[in-house]
């Protein structure tokens, strides 16, 4: 009998802030952390091998995603080696959804490294992230709807190839930079979202939540 039950949306820091992952984590729902150079720069935690270790040990459980930033085969070879020694289980590699990231993908996933393709915005680099073994694709939601025609749909059209033809390959939702954001990703098909600390924090928040709660203080009070 298939299992009835709706997929739960996974939720993911988007920072490499050591303080912000201890915040997320303290939320209860965060399952893990994305980052990539801009991130690392702004956090000042140094090159790879050193930041990686440090991310993992802020975060008790659940995936880090490290985007590789060689660019060379030897390069990758070496960095990848580096991230991957502290927990290797923990680790996904994101790859830009470049001819020769693709490449190194076919690679990495046919040894049992996990892979996500970053920077999709085209379903047909769906169709080759799933071609190449990747675990999934990061969509940049709000860059594409600000800089590109259309882009608004972005997820609804990478869901729609990955249902034609694209696997099991999940969409993480990127770039969102509001609650509104969020839940149109996950509608269109988003599996997951990762966001900034102030986003995850704003998904629990509603101001006629907070005057029905005011309610039942005054009601409590007698007030």
């Amino acid at each position: 009998m298939s299992d009835p039950r709706t997929p739960v949306t996974e939720f993911l820091l988007d920072s490499a802030v050591l303080e912000d992952v201890a915040a997320a984590v303290d939320l209860g729902f965060v399952s893990g952390l994305t980052t990539n150079p801009t991130l690392a720069a702004a956090a000042g935690l140094g090159p790879p091998a050193e930041r990686v270790p440090a991310l993992l040990e802020a975060l008790p459980s659940g995936p880090v995603y490290h985007q590789v930033e060689a660019e060379t085969d030897d390069g990758a070879d070496a960095e990848i080696r580096a991230v991957r020694a502290v927990a290797p289980d923990r680790i996904v590699l994101k790859l830009p959804a470049t001819p020769w990231h693709y490449r190194l993908a076919a690679r990495l996933t046919a040894q049992g490294v996990a892979v996500s393709m970053t920077a999709v915005y085209t379903p047909s680099q769906v169709l080759l992230a799933a071609a190449v073994g990747a675990r999934s694709v990061i969509c940049y939601v709000d860059r594409a709807a600000r800089l590109r025609q259309g882009g608004e749909h972005l997820v609804a059209e990478l869901a729609a190839a990955r249902a034609a033809g694209g696997g099991d390959v999940r969409i993480i939702a990127a770039s969102v930079k509001s609650p509104p954001q969020v839940t149109r990703a996950v509608l269109d098909g988003a599996d997951a979202v990762t966001a900034p600390l102030e986003v995850l924090r704003a998904l629990a928040v509603d101001e006629l939540t907070e005057q029905a709660l005011d309610g039942f203080r005054r009601s409590s009070t007698g007030a």
